[in-house]
């Protein structure tokens, strides 16, 4: 409890997990549950 943990960034970016997974990024993003707190780092 209370560790960071990034799980979407840069290397492999949402775009390339999509491809891996023969999915497209909007489904890798709205897939994480409501209880995960989301924080956006630009």
């Amino acid at each position: 409890m209370g560790d960071t943990v990034t799980v979407f960034g840069t290397d492999p970016t949402v775009s390339e997990l999509a491809r891996i997974l023969d999915t497209i990024p909007y489904e890798i993003l709205t897939s994480v549950p409501r209880r995960i707190e989301r924080i956006i780092v630009k």
